[in-house]
């Protein structure tokens, strides 16, 4: 089966060759990622993809292009292929994306004043200055560790209740159940969960409490098929 295309349009060749190369690693597994230079180009061959069946998930367009803006462009594609999400690319001038790049370490004389940054490609370190810094966790989940047997998504996050696809037994699983009976996942690592601490924290609450309904039914000699 084909993979799923992503199209990335942008008239900058720089920035659209940054932006297709940092979704190639990481999602060129999963996905195929088809770039073009200008939305006329983007458009003739969305038509191309539908005319071969192709899915389509995701369509990203910068909004400064000449003959015709992101937003009028992502109008369009709604008209070619309607199940397409889409995402408008913008700039700031104060707002700069590093692509391939983590941070190694961050210091201040009591407040955080600058961090060092670290290509993940060559190796390289720079600082830069910085006064403020936002962490989102749980983009990558850290399921390697688990049997290969449990189900997960294209990206390794557990699927859990409704959505597991080889549930070995006659009842069906618990809402946070994984693949694996008497096994939950909550938070982060979980297949659609709301990527907040307070989320997670209230997924563990409830998790527990299934845990408690499979023990249960365990020691109540309830028939695991």
């Amino acid at each position: 089966m084909a993979k799923p295309v992503i199209v990335v349009v942008d008239d900058e060749e720089a920035s659209r060759r940054s932006l297709t190369e940092e979704l190639e690693s990481r999602y060129g597994s999963q996905y195929q990622i088809v770039a073009a230079a200008s939305p006329d180009a983007a458009l003739a061959r969305l038509e191309e993809l539908r005319a071969e069946g192709a899915r389509v998930p995701l369509v990203l367009a910068d909004q400064w292009m000449p003959g015709m803006t992101g937003t009028e462009f992502l109008a369009r594609v709604k008209q070619v292929i309607s199940t397409a999400r889409r995402g408008l690319l913008t700039s700031a001038p104060n707002i700069s994306v590093r692509y391939h790049t983590e941070i190694a370490a961050g210091g201040g004389d009591r407040h955080l004043e600058h961090l060092l940054l670290r290509d993940r490609e060559t190796g390289e370190t720079a600082p830069a200055p910085a006064a403020g810094l936002f962490i989102l966790i749980g983009a990558r989940p850290s399921t390697s560790w688990l049997p290969g047997s449990m189900d997960r998504d294209q990206w390794e996050f557990l699927l859990t209740g409704p959505d597991t696809a080889h549930w070995p037994l006659r009842r069906a699983p618990f809402l946070l159940e994984t693949s694996l009976p008497g096994v939950f996942a909550a938070g982060d690592i979980r297949h659609g969960s709301v990527k907040r601490v307070a989320s997670a924290v209230g997924e563990g609450s409830i998790a527990i409490r299934f845990v408690h309904d499979y023990l249960a039914q365990a020691l109540a000699g309830a028939p695991a098929r």
